[in-house]
């Protein structure tokens, strides 16, 4: 795993960290001194940041306190919150919910500027757990409940269609000869297929696909769940949590579904994308059984009955939506000008060149096959 990091530590953060703390948290934590905790800056986030706050190994809880949480301090998000005037209220409303259904970390405190819960010793899902049944189960069934949750927040479904525009439209604001610089630097890909108009056209199908409103995680690549280093083998319902809700909101079932099949074979590095095949079916409609049977004992047989939900119709969904996340990850590449490991605009449009260049190869497979329900001209 590469640990990401965006935004400089600031100096004083131990204080800062320190003073959430006692804030926020009882027993010892009220009365310790900055020489008394550990602050470890943690890897993997790239809009907020994130540090780890220990006690010290010769500090003993006096009751059930914790000896370790996490504070994330807020930063600027990618996606914003169209109908909102403080972007982060979904943010306090799911982070509650999901600490509640034990979807997500335990939330000890909130403030304007962030949030302190409980540290889990876990790492990013990693390729390997992919591969064991145990925490493929578990990750679908908090899936279920996730997208099973009632939450009071306004919706809006275009939200992803105005984010890609704002996106390119921003793209070529900064850089005003764009198409003049895609040639130079030889990118065929967004020369030969027009990236608006494609990106057109695929939310046309996704608004065909049809696929029920969920609440939706909407960002649920590997880097946002984590496995608990621990397994507990008595307990199948401890050991997967979903995290980093601040993109969560109502929408399309099959968003999730396709990004995390997406994702299989790869480890939480967003920027650097190996050209992976899509898993197999079988590995894929294990997935969604597991996923099926949980809505299942959330909504009661009736959903089982419902045409939308049968295997069949799901899984052609599930790919479908891996479509999607395709060309999801191409339009930050195209509108941004550094990445964690690159500050060349030119070879971070290479980049994005090459991904659609995937994404246009696995378009052509899905319409012979007749995944996709619009036909493209």
């Amino acid at each position: 795993m590469t640990d990401i990091f965006r935004g400089e530590t600031p100096e004083d953060i131990n204080n800062k960290c320190l003073d959430v703390c006692h804030r926020y948290l009882d027993g010892v934590w009220r009365d310790i001194t900055v020489d008394q905790m550990v602050v470890r800056r943690v890897g993997g986030g790239y809009t907020n940041l994130l540090f780890q706050c220990s006690l010290r190994d010769d500090i003993n809880v006096v009751s059930s306190e914790p000896k370790d949480v996490f504070i994330r301090f807020y930063g600027k998000k990618w996606v914003k919150d169209n109908n909102e005037s403080n972007e982060r209220l979904t943010d306090i409303i799911i982070n509650l919910l999901t600490s509640e259904h034990n979807l997500g970390p335990k939330v000890y405190g909130m403030f304007s500027e962030g949030i302190v819960g409980e540290y889990i010793d876990g790492h990013h899902m990693s390729p390997e757990d992919q591969l064991n049944p145990a925490i493929v189960k578990e990750f679908a069934q908090k899936l279920a409940k996730f997208h099973s949750l009632n939450v009071p927040i306004g919706r809006d479904y275009d939200w992803l269609k105005t984010t890609f525009n704002r996106w390119y439209d921003g793209a070529h604001l900064k850089t005003p000869h764009m198409d003049q610089l895609l040639n130079e630097i030889e990118t065929n890909n967004l020369l030969k297929y027009n990236l608006k108009e494609e990106n057109e056209w695929l939310h046309k199908c996704m608004d065909a696909m049809k696929s029920p409103i969920v609440y939706s995680h909407n960002d649920i690549f590997t880097g946002n769940i984590l496995v608990n280093n621990r397994i507990n083998e008595t307990n199948d319902d401890n050991n997967v949590v979903l995290i980093d809700f601040e993109y969560s909101r109502h929408f399309y079932r099959g968003l999730d579904l396709g990004f995390f099949v997406n994702e299989f074979g790869r480890d939480s590095n967003f920027f650097i994308r190996e050209d992976l095949p899509l898993a197999d079916d079988q590995w894929i409609q294990t997935f969604l059984g597991h996923y099926l049977d949980e809505s299942v004992k959330i909504r009661g047989k009736e959903f089982a009955e419902r045409p939308e939900n049968s295997m069949d119709v799901l899984l052609k969904e599930t790919k479908f939506f891996t479509l999607v996340m395709e060309i999801y990850l191409i339009f930050p590449f195209y509108a941004i000008n550094e990445t964690p490991d690159c500050n060349d605009r030119r070879e971070i449009l290479r980049r994005a060149n090459t991904y659609y260049g995937r994404y246009i190869k696995r378009r052509n497979e899905f319409e012979k096959l007749g995944i996709t329900p619009l036909p493209r001209y």
